[in-house]
């Protein structure tokens, strides 16, 4: 789904008030989780729900819903969204707790970087 649709879709949903309070909890929420809660890079991040807006409205606004996340190697949809925008990652909490070890453990033994592959 485009962002424009996506916007649209949700403003319909929430209608503009708790729209706006979405915005400022997402704006929020990364403000304050300035980095990927998986790699720990601090550039092309994207605040992701973790239930999604279209089946909890309610928790549109909530920042235990929210999950930092970074779209350099499409973590958002690879993990957010399990490859699919029409699916949810119910286990998104422990998925990045595990996948965020693994980076470390991958940036503490010199091996590639995790986020490029290869031989650096």
């Amino acid at each position: 789904m485009s962002s424009i649709r996506k916007t649209c879709s949700q403003l319909r949903l929430l209608g503009p008030s708790k729209y706006y309070a979405m915005t400022k909890a997402k704006k929020a929420y990364v403000k304050a989780h300035d980095a990927c809660e998986i790699t720990g890079e601090k550039h092309d991040l994207e605040v992701h729900h973790k239930k999604k807006v279209e089946l909890y409205p309610e928790l549109a606004a909530d920042p235990t819903n929210l999950i930092t996340l970074c779209s350099k190697v499409n973590l958002h949809f690879l993990v957010g969204h399990l490859k699919d925008f029409h699916k949810q990652n119910d286990n998104i909490d422990f998925d990045a707790q595990v996948l965020s070890q693994m980076f470390e453990i991958m940036r503490e033994s010199d091996g590639p970087d995790p986020m490029i592959g290869g031989a650096e």
